[in-house]
């Protein structure tokens, strides 16, 4: 059996293969990993207050003005916006986030360098998670996108000391582009059917608030959902001023997402200074 024909689990570890990458970005990938592996190495609890680590797929690297550690023009002005934002209140926050990664591709990132013992034993870590779309996008089901989600989130919540802040999917509007993307919500004037990931990702906001409703209270409430998705949304697509490319926010909308992060944020904090 080729490589390519090897179908990645969405809830097992695995670097990323042919099955879910084009071969010309693989090396391109690995590359990415190892450079967020050293910036990870520097990173040190701070002086007071909570430390931020980003961690997900294109949408949390947009803070980083790149795409897969390359830069790109439709980040354009989303790392002023986290530097005026988050930063501004939690300085120097790791970002964690490499394009196109599915869940799996994340479980093995964290478990091979970029999840360092001073994040794990930093009291007063948060780690902000967004991760799943892509496993959509390539086919995985709601159940299996769900599944590798909860795999991220307990390794994190059982291997730091912190904060869990777990982000719904954002919706998106490329499901016409998309081979993946088979739930059809209707017909056109043409005949052709009209695809949308809405329902799809509706499922995984569904199931994925009540299972992290249910680790809340395995893991003392160190684990907290958060759905910033509705400004982006209009109807079943989005907002194409918020998103051009009907996928990834410009930076207003990066500015409307560390809205909604920051009041979430600043209450975890205040629950992790009230334990020290």
């Amino acid at each position: 059996m080729g490589r390519k024909s090897v179908r990645e689990e969405a809830h097992l570890p695995v670097a990323r293969t042919e099955w879910s990458t084009a071969p010309s970005q693989l090396k391109q990938w690995r590359r990415c990993h190892e450079v967020l592996v050293q910036e990870a190495q520097g990173y040190a609890p701070g002086a007071r207050g909570a430390r931020l680590v980003l961690i997900g797929d294109s949408i949390t690297e947009s803070w980083r003005g790149t795409s897969i550690c390359r830069p790109i023009g439709r980040c354009r002005g989303v790392p002023d916006v986290l530097r005026e934002t988050l930063a501004s209140q939690w300085p120097s926050p790791a970002v964690l986030g490499i394009a196109a990664d599915h869940t799996q591709h994340v479980l093995w990132r964290m478990m091979h360098g970029e999840l360092t013992s001073a994040m794990r034993n930093d009291p007063m870590l948060i780690s902000v998670l967004l991760i799943g779309t892509n496993n959509l996008g390539r086919g995985h089901s709601a159940a299996e996108t769900v599944a590798g989600i909860d795999a991220v989130v307990d390794l994190l919540l059982k291997q730091t000391k912190g904060m869990v802040l777990v982000n719904a999917l954002f919706p998106r509007g490329d499901a016409a582009k998309r081979k993946y993307a088979d739930t059809v919500i209707g017909t056109a004037a043409n005949g052709r059917p009209i695809r949308s990931f809405a329902p799809l990702i509706g499922n995984v906001n569904a199931a994925l608030n009540a299972s992290i409703a249910a680790r809340r209270e395995l893991y003392a409430r160190r684990v907290t959902f958060i759905d910033c998705s509705e400004p982006f949304k209009l109807g079943q697509g989005v907002r194409t001023d918020l998103m051009p490319d009907t996928l990834h926010p410009n930076a207003q909308g990066y500015r409307l997402w560390a809205d909604c992060l920051t009041p979430a944020l600043r209450s975890l904090e205040g629950r992790l200074l009230a334990r020290t």
